[in-house]
């Protein structure tokens, strides 16, 4: 029996196990990413060109009230960049912040603290 170190991303840190080699078949990883340099840009040509769906402009209309469902604190999806260009861009479609609501897909894990919600 010869144990293997697996390590794997999970919230802000790592964590690790050790498992026999001979009971695993494949190892799959993705693969790497370049940075996406212009997100707003980028972002906002999703919204406006997205697949299968009329635009963005075209589905939200002022005075509408809208949700976001966002990850908990173990998915690291780094909302803190594109959440602002979000509300921005339904604030300009009519929008207000009073009329968005946010949902936090937290499964089976533990409740978020009042920090990690701002964050």
């Amino acid at each position: 029996m010869a144990l293997q170190k697996y390590e794997f991303a999970y919230g802000r840190g790592t964590q690790s196990f050790e498992y026999d080699d001979a009971d695993v078949l494949k190892v799959v990883r993705t693969e790497p990413q370049p940075v996406l340099e212009d997100v707003k840009g980028h972002l906002l040509d999703m919204l406006e060109t997205p697949i299968g769906l009329p635009p963005l402009s075209e589905i939200v209309k002022p005075g509408d009230t809208v949700a976001f469902i966002c990850n908990d604190p173990t998915r690291v999806a780094n909302s803190f960049v594109f959440m602002p260009i979000l509300v921005n861009e339904l604030n300009r479609l009519g929008v207000p912040d009073a009329n968005m609501r946010i949902v936090f897909a937290l499964g089976t894990h533990r409740a978020m603290t009042h920090e990690e919600m701002v964050e």
